[in-house]
This record gives C-alpha cells, sequence and structure tokens, in this order.
C-alpha cells in the first residue's frame, strides 16, 4: 500500500447547503413544492423587472431576487458547478449584502476552487456581517486551518460550537488540537512552493535539503505534465512515524497522506532512501491532482495517476490482474486495489495519450461527473472503460 487520501473537510456541507435552499423559499410567490432552476430563473427575472419599475418595493424585491439567486447557487455547488455557484452567491450579496445563506455559500464555493484567499476575505466578512451564525464561523476555520493558522482555526471552530453544538466539528477540533500539541515546536521552512514544517531536532540539513529538492523538481515536472499550476502554497508537515500515526490515525501500512496538507513521517531519516523519494513524488502528486480538479477525482484515478507519476509500474502485477478481469462480465469493475488503478492510468495513458487524461482531469474541474468526462475525453463510458482496459490486460498479459 503505497497511501491513503481523503479530501479537505468542509464547514458547510453540501448536504447542509441543500437543506438551506428549501428554508430560504419562504415567499407566497414560490410553488409550495420544491421548484426548478427554470421557473426559478423566470420567477428572478419577473422581480428584476418589478425592482426596475417599482422604486418604493425596491428594497422588498431584493431581497427575494437575493433569496432565488442563493438558492440557485446552493444546486449549482451540490452538482459540482461552483463557479457557477460564486457568480450566484456574489449576485446574491449584491441584492442583499446581508444574505448569510449567501454568504456561506460563496466561502465554500470560494474554497473548492482553491481560491483560499478570497474566501477569507469573504469569511471575515461574513462573521462580522453574521456573528451569530455557526455556518460561517465553521467556515471561517476552515479557511483558516487551510492557510495553516492553526491557533486562529480552532478558535473560530469553538466559537461555532458554543452557537450549535456538531459532533463531525468538535472531531475536527479535537484532531487540530493534537496536530497543534505535537507540531507547537516545529521549525518552519519556506520554499518558492512550499511551507515545510518539521521538528528540527528530527531532519538533518541534508536530508532537509533533500526532500526540498524532490518537491521543487515535482512541483515543475507535474506544472507540465498536467498543466496546471496550483494556486495556493502547499504545506508539507514532517513528522516521525509515532507522531504520524498519532495526528492521522493511519494504518500502519501507509507511507504517507494528503489531506489539504501533504503529511510524511521522515522524521529521524539519516538520509533520503530511494522509497522516501517516491512517497514525496507520489503525495506531490495528490496535491496537484486534487488542485487540478478542484477535489473531483475518483480514487482510482487519483491513486492510479499519483504511482504513475512517481514513477512507478503494474506490469508485475499484469498477469493476476487478468485473471482477475477475465472472471468478471465484461464491462464489470474490478474492485479497487493500487495496481488496478496504476494499471488502469497506464492503459489511457498508453492506448490514448498522456495528454488525454490531463483533458480528462480538466473536464472533472469543469464539473462534469466521471462517465461524462470519460465520454468527452475518450468516447467511452464507464462499463466501456471496464471492458477496453480487461481486454488489453488479456492481449498483454493474457499469456503470462
Amino acid at each position: 500500500m503505497r497511501t491513503e487520501t481523503s479530501p479537505p473537510w468542509c464547514g458547510l456541507r453540501a448536504a447542509r447547503l441543500a437543506a438551506l435552499a428549501l428554508a430560504l423559499l419562504a415567499p407566497a410567490p414560490l410553488p409550495a413544492q420544491e421548484p426548478s432552476s427554470a421557473d426559478l430563473i423566470r420567477r428572478r427575472d419577473e422581480l428584476l423587472e418589478m425592482h426596475r419599475r417599482d422604486p418604493v418595493a425596491r428594497s422588498a424585491l431584493a431581497q427575494e431576487i437575493s433569496k432565488i439567486e442563493t438558492v440557485l447557487g446552493h444546486r449549482a455547488l451540490n452538482e459540482q458547478r461552483p463557479e457557477e455557484a460564486i457568480d450566484r452567491y456574489r449576485s446574491a450579496l449584491l441584492h442583499f449584502e446581508g444574505q448569510e445563506h449567501a454568504r456561506a455559500g460563496l466561502v465554500a464555493a470560494l474554497l473548492k476552487t482553491e481560491q483560499v484567499d478570497y474566501a477569507l476575505s469573504e469569511a471575515l466578512a461574513g462573521v462580522a456581517g453574521h456573528p451569530g451564525s455557526a455556518d460561517l464561523h465553521a467556515l471561517h476555520g476552515e479557511v483558516l486551518y487551510r492557510l495553516n493558522r492553526l491557533d486562529e482555526a480552532t478558535a473560530a471552530w469553538r466559537r461555532s460550537l458554543e452557537i450549535r453544538p456538531d459532533p463531525e466539528l468538535r472531531e475536527r477540533l479535537a484532531r487540530t488540537d493534537l496536530e497543534q500539541q505535537k507540531t507547537g515546536a516545529f521549525r518552519t521552512s519556506e520554499a518558492p512552493h512550499f511551507t515545510l514544517q518539521y521538528d528540527g531536532e528530527k531532519l538533518t540539513p541534508a536530508v532537509e535539503d533533500g526532500i526540498i529538492t524532490v518537491l521543487e523538481e515535482g512541483f515543475d515536472e507535474y506544472v507540465r505534465v498536467l498543466d496546471h499550476l496550483p494556486d495556493a502554497t502547499i504545506t508539507v508537515i514532517l513528522y516521525t512515524r509515532q507522531a504520524f500515526r498519532d495526528i492521522t490515525e493511519a494504518p500502519s501500512l501507509v507511507e504517507g497522506l494528503f489531506d489539504g496538507k501533504v503529511r510524511l513521517p521522515m522524521g529521524g531519516l539519516s538520509h533520503l532512501t530511494p522509497g522516501a523519494r517516491a512517497t514525496i513524488r507520489h503525495e506531490l502528486a495528490h496535491a496537484f491532482i486534487h488542485s487540478k480538479t478542484r477535489g473531483a477525482a475518483p480514487r482510482w484515478l487519483h491513486e492510479g495517476i499519483a504511482q504513475w507519476l512517481e514513477p512507478r509500474s503494474a506490469g508485475a502485477y499484469g498477469a493476476a490482474l487478468a485473471r482477475e478481469a477475465s472472471r468478471r462480465a465484461p464491462g464489470t469493475a474490478v474492485p479497487f486495489s493500487y495496481p488496478a488503478a496504476l494499471s488502469q492510468v497506464e492503459y489511457l495513458v498508453q492506448t490514448y495519450g498522456a495528454h488525454d487524461v490531463v483533458e480528462l482531469l480538466t473536464h472533472l474541474r469543469e464539473g462534469k461527473n466521471l462517465d461524462i468526462a470519460l465520454r468527452e475525453t475518450f468516447r467511452v463510458d464507464i462499463p466501456g472503460l471496464q471492458a477496453e482496459w480487461s481486454q488489453w490486460l488479456a492481449r498483454t498479459h493474457g499469456g503470462s
């Protein structure tokens, strides 16, 4: 096993946004049942025309328009169209600056698109305008956590919990408190594209320099290969193995983890081994894939590309994968494994080319689901890809 990945926690979850959406549809002119987006847009346009013609009712109409734009923003965010959601929320706030749910949605959408600095300014405006909003304080904490300002993040989360208990957020706070205990005395080293945190007593200067070199070389390579430049500095935290287990609760076989920050158990190394170099490249690849797709890449694609970029080959597993695929009905998915994920990416690269794999990531970034992204890139759906990969395995490894 190479690694596990998990997306960064977001204070305003999609399910909560969906619940808020219906609560915003209180005005009598809207239908009792949930209206379609087309109906909402028509209603918004009617209100805009009324707003233009009736200066007396302009303030009340603006608030109704703001509510509709907020609902449309929630739907766009839930349906993985964060750029559209940002436009909707900004329109909502333009009509009524006091629209709390639009401000919260805007922060969530900006986080989704990795616009952390903009998210911070909106979160600050949100908690200033709505000091009693648990969601805005939780989101403010998430933005601060992304910026590695842990003391301020935990303070924001404690304020959120005072307003409204939330078991998930309480667990998040406890983990961050532990992280602060373990890393409070860590040194910080700034590189061109990274913030490196580590225990100076557990890391020699030679190993530190070697890690930074691998990171910077990998960064330049991945910018070219993935056609993507991350918007934010990447935080890399180096632990001893025990501290890594305590903070991440990762299984003993996990060699590194990306959860919005690259976390590596490198403390105590006397020199940088080939395995350590591969792990650094692997976790850096996860940071790039997450940024490139805005967190939309499925697990097999995430892990397959990260291993391919190490670089690593699935050739030794080809025969076993071919046998496994042959026992399944055509188009049936083989259960996830690291070798299978890598083999699927190798198939895509060898058959269609690395450029098309990058195009697939771009489609995912645009909010398209995997099936549509595959069709637009390779003209094949998910079962079709499984069938093609199985046939490729049979041709290349079936006789092994």
